[in-house]
């Protein structure tokens, strides 16, 4: 198993259950929304089929991008553990949890809500424009002259680098406004992805990814949920 991963260091996966992450190892799916700008995310996240699993619903505040609330379902970690089948099966665990799950969707009022499409575009029904950029980040003396930054970042193993990031939003009459900025520590990889709407605010809920490369796990994902707000008085 090991040969097999150090042979596919860099190497992305293609064909094998990817998302729309294009993310070998999580996949992210909104499983409601409420009124007053709170969304339900689900993640699974499998290590690989022997060393576990890890599933959670998250409540995010799509006003401040702040993650409000989590219940996790399970976390089941490490290599070489036993575990049943039925103990990483999500559905399983959906069904397990389904009190659980009522209760913290009242607590949001959150409404179920499947039917979410995800948009790969940079442009919203031609009348918005959505910007993404990134660029390397300065390294100080101390990064440059070791291994790794002061971040923990283990530099240049499959392209790793601390990377500075922009999203913003333009509409037509060239107003527009900052969603967010920031630095990622460590990534070799960063992007915007795409973005889900609300369907009972005209609301946005976009996605930034990156991923560290890891000799043992090959990468580490990081999925940033961003909200974004379609009212024409929050452009300037």
């Amino acid at each position: 198993m090991r040969k097999l991963l150090l042979l596919l260091l860099c190497v992305p996966f293609i064909g094998v259950s990817q998302n729309w992450a294009e993310d070998y190892y999580t996949n992210w799916s909104v499983f409601g929304w409420s009124m007053d700008g709170h969304v339900a995310l689900f993640e699974s996240h499998g290590y690989d089929m022997f060393d576990g699993c890890r599933y959670r619903i998250i409540i995010q505040n799509m006003k401040t991008d702040k993650v409000v609330d989590e219940l996790v379902l399970q976390e089941i970690g490490g290599e070489g553990i036993e575990f049943e089948e039925y103990q990483c099966d999500s559905v399983y665990l959906i069904r397990h949890y389904d009190i659980e799950i009522k209760r913290l969707y009242e607590k949001y009022k959150i409404i179920e809500y499947y039917n979410n499409k995800f948009h790969k575009d940079s442009t919203i029904n031609n009348y918005y424009e959505i910007i993404f950029k990134s660029k390397d980040a300065p390294l100080s003396q101390k990064d440059i002259e070791g291994d790794e930054t002061e971040g923990g970042c283990e530099l240049y193993w499959c392209g790793n680098r601390p990377i500075d990031y922009f999203l913003s939003i333009k509409d037509p009459k060239k107003r527009s406004k900052e969603l967010t900025r920031g630095t990622d520590l460590c990534a070799s990889e960063i992007r915007y992805v795409g973005y889900f709407k609300s369907p009972f605010e005209s609301r946005l809920l976009m996605v930034i990814y990156s991923k560290e490369s890891d000799e043992g796990e090959m990468y580490y994902s990081t999925y940033r949920f961003i909200g974004c707000s379609l009212n024409p008085s929050t452009f300037k």
